[in-house]
């Protein structure tokens, strides 16, 4: 029986395919135990190895996305259904604001039971927040919205 030939790669290659840096390739093939071809200087990889540690990577980074979602998502249920007072005191205003949102984040016309914006803005002049810390806020809000939810929810 007559083996397939493998396909050899260098580390420049591989590095620009996936859009990493060469030392992230070398630690990749040192982790994952490629089998090197070449010389040291101009060393050559297998590529269906690294096409197999690419699909594990890819499989443990979904796994992760979907791991921090959920956690994400059980905070923000948590903190919505609690009795606290979420406004009352500096810190936990900044922490509802980042995973809840002192905004009303859904696309309809905004009235007085959602609040629109005047929610942040009364919760911002009570505790004394500048525009740079509201802008951090909302953006802060905004990386959490898109984690959680996708990106459509986001400011």
């Amino acid at each position: 029986m007559i083996k397939p030939r493998k396909q050899l790669v260098d580390t420049k290659t591989i590095a620009a395919e996936y859009g990493v840096a060469e030392p992230t390739v070398r630690s990749w093939a040192s982790r994952y135990r490629w089998a090197q071809y070449g010389e040291p200087r101009k060393r050559l990889w297998d590529l269906a190895e690294v096409e197999a540690t690419r699909a594990q990577l890819q499989a443990a980074k979904t796994e992760q996305a979907d791991v921090l979602a959920e956690a994400l998502e059980r905070v923000h249920g948590l903190m919505c259904h609690d009795a606290r007072d979420w406004g009352h005191d500096r810190r936990d205003a900044w922490l509802y604001g980042v995973f809840v949102g002192w905004e009303c984040e859904e696309q309809h016309e905004h009235d007085w039971v959602c609040g629109g914006p005047n929610a942040m803005h009364e919760v911002a002049a009570r505790h004394g927040w500048t525009p740079d810390q509201v802008e951090q806020l909302r953006r802060y809000r905004a990386a959490i919205a898109t984690r959680r939810d996708g990106p459509s929810v986001a400011r």
